[in-house]
C-alpha cells in the first residue's frame, strides 16, 4: 500500500467504524517491517506473534482518534502507533522476563 492510500483507507474505516481489509493488510505490512527493523529476534525471548498482534490491536483501537482535518499523514500516525505499541509490549515482556530470572 502506498503512503497516500493510508489516508483514504483510514477515513473509510472511521466512517464504517471498523478496519477495511486494505487498511488491515497495510498495517500488517508496516508491523512486519518495523518488527524486522527493531530486530527483537536477537533477544531470544520475545514472542513475535504477541508483539504483532498487540500492534495490530492498538492500530485498530487508536485509528479512531485520527483527525484528517488536522493532518493528512495517516501513514505517520499508524507508524507511530505501531512503534509505541512495540515499546509498551516489549517493556511489559522485559519486566516479566527480568522477574523470572531474579
Amino acid at each position: 500500500m502506498r503512503r497516500e492510500e493510508y489516508l483514504t483507507e483510514l477515513i473509510k474505516s472511521k466512517e464504517i467504524g471498523e478496519f477495511t481489509e486494505a487498511l488491515e493488510s497495510g498495517c500488517n505490512e508496516l508491523i512486519s517491517k518495523w518488527y524486522e527493523k527493531y530486530n527483537f529476534k536477537k533477544t531470544g525471548w520475545v514472542n513475535e506473534s504477541l508483539m504483532k498482534e498487540k500492534a495490530l490491536s492498538d492500530c485498530k483501537r487508536y485509528s479512531l482518534g485520527f483527525k484528517p482535518e488536522r493532518s493528512d499523514n495517516a501513514f505517520a500516525y499508524l507508524t507511530q502507533n505501531i512503534r509505541c505499541s512495540f515499546a509498551r509490549t516489549y517493556g511489559k515482556l522485559y519486566k516479566e522476563e527480568k522477574n523470572k530470572v531474579s
